[in-house]
């Protein structure tokens, strides 16, 4: 099982906020998780690599598919 990221568990909770029983509401909170998710990403792979300190360009790329890999292994999609 993957670990659950801070914004998949509050996209969970969703459904429980009285605030967001209209629909449209709902949804457009679903549209800021993506987009909120999308920064997430990038966010931990970045912090990945700048651990991974400077490289060449060659290493950089290898290094961005272990970072790609380690989130999907960690975080799932």
């Amino acid at each position: 099982m993957a670990t659950k990221t801070a914004l998949e568990w509050f996209i969970e909770q969703i459904p429980t906020m009285e605030i967001l029983v209209d629909k449209e509401l709902h949804q457009k909170a679903i549209e800021i998780f993506e987009k909120s998710k999308a920064m997430e990403r990038e966010q931990i792979v970045n912090a990945y690599l700048q651990k991974r300190g400077k490289q060449s360009m060659t290493g950089v790329l290898k290094n961005w598919d272990a970072a790609e890999q380690y989130y999907t292994e960690t975080y799932g999609n």
